[in-house]
């Protein structure tokens, strides 16, 4: 018996559309690198998926390509320049137009409404966003106060200055002749105390947070940052991910996205490229519930939802690890290669060893979820303003609120 036509229409499951675009997007890519080395022939493929990322693959430079079929269609070429320009412009915009959406969105959850499109997970995320901001709702009114005072004080200085200031003056020139008088007798000794509320300042400590120009990095507020993590860039650390001692996230190229629930362990190295070699997207991506043992280095790679990678591991540019996979310690993932899901790899460079029992990928995410709670405690020991909360303690024992 033939088969019957298949009717061709949109998947409206949005987990099996993603799963059906991942693996027909590979199955792509791969016939598309047949093709460019069996035929010798120049390809250029690009591919934007629902949510807005890019993905491509060219055997030549892309930009060459995509001026020779412009010549061969005589489409008329604008400056590279412009198009840059205008191409920036649309991203910026289209970035902007989502970031008003999410907070307009989040701003509706956080009054009370539209609470019931939310999972169990997001309520309990906005749950413990409202417990954070009740906790510190005090400490932040002490702010705001203390600033208030002190913009009062400098006022009233301003005004006493500028009002007795022929007076100073005076009295200063007064005091200058005086010392000249007697300069010839030995100055007195002069006995100075330390007082006990001066703050002890350390300045040698680095800039957690390092703005490139118009980039600056974002932490979410229930994610936990070490004092010692030095964020520089386009780097974006989202809700529940943590990113611990003496790690360094640079975004000076490109973008680094830490996704929800993932953690960054000390010592990693996350870098990004200009661009990938294999024309895959440069950006670095950690997606959920991804853990990156301590002392790895990341440049341009993407690790999908639900993933190990072993301290020590090296991944390099172009590089792909697939979901419910696992990257033993010390191994090192060449550029372009890929891990598919649901096995694990190791070795220099990295090889597939085995495939993952359904008991093993069920404890990835646990993994990653045991490292979150236990970066809570972390979390709790640390006050977002610094020293403030010294100034803060002052204010509340003279107007006698209990701390």
């Amino acid at each position: 018996m033939g088969r019957g036509k298949v009717e061709l229409k949109r998947i409206e499951n949005t987990t099996n559309r993603q799963v059906s675009f991942s693996k027909r997007r590979d199955g792509l890519f791969k016939k598309a690198i047949e093709l460019s080395i069996l035929c010798d022939a120049e390809i250029a493929l690009l591919v934007f998926s629902s949510s807005g990322k890019t993905y491509q693959f060219s055997s030549h430079d892309m930009d060459t390509t995509i001026r020779r079929y412009r010549n061969e269609k005589g489409v008329q070429i604008m400056n590279n320049h412009g198009l840059r320009n205008i191409e920036v412009r649309k991203n910026e915009m289209d970035e902007m137009k989502k970031t008003i959406d999410t907070l307009e969105t989040k701003h509706k959850h956080l009054a009370g409404e539209d609470l019931s499109t939310l999972g169990m997970k997001e309520l309990k995320q906005l749950e413990r966003q409202l417990r954070i901001a009740v906790d510190l709702a005090p400490f932040i009114g002490a702010h705001r106060e203390m600033a208030s005072l002190s913009r009062l004080s400098k006022k009233a200085l301003t005004s006493a200055f500028s009002s007795h200031r022929h007076l100073l003056t005076r009295a200063l020139a007064t005091e200058a002749v005086v010392k000249v008088t007697e300069s010839s007798s030995p100055p007195p000794s002069l006995n100075i105390t330390e007082s006990p509320d001066r703050v002890k300042w350390d300045y040698r400590g680095q800039r957690q947070i390092i703005p490139l120009g118009q980039w600056l990095p974002k932490i979410a507020v229930d994610a936990y940052v070490a004092p010692n993590v030095v964020l520089a860039g386009q780097v974006n650390v989202l809700d529940g991910s943590s990113v611990w001692n003496g790690a360094v996230l640079r975004g000076d190229l490109n973008k680094i996205t830490v996704g929800f629930c993932s953690n960054v362990q000390e010592k990693c190295v996350v870098h990004a490229a200009w661009s990938s070699p294999t024309g895959l997207p440069a950006e670095t991506m950690i997606e959920r519930f991804v853990t990156v043992g301590a002392y790895c280095l990341l440049r341009s790679c993407t690790i999908e939802p639900e993933c190990i990678i072993g301290q020590h591991s090296i991944l390099m540019e172009g590089s792909l690890v697939e979901t419910h996979s696992i990257l033993e310690a010390g191994s090192v993932l060449p550029p372009g290669r890929r891990i598919p899901s649901g096995e694990l790899w190791a070795g220099n460079p990295a090889r597939f060893v085995r495939k993952l029992t359904h008991e093993e990928t069920l404890e990835i995410p646990k993994l990653a979820v045991a490292i979150n709670d236990l970066s809570k405690e972390y979390f709790n020991e640390y006050l977002p303003y610094s020293t403030v909360y010294l100034e803060v303690e002052k204010m509340m024992k003279s107007h006698g609120i209990s701390i």
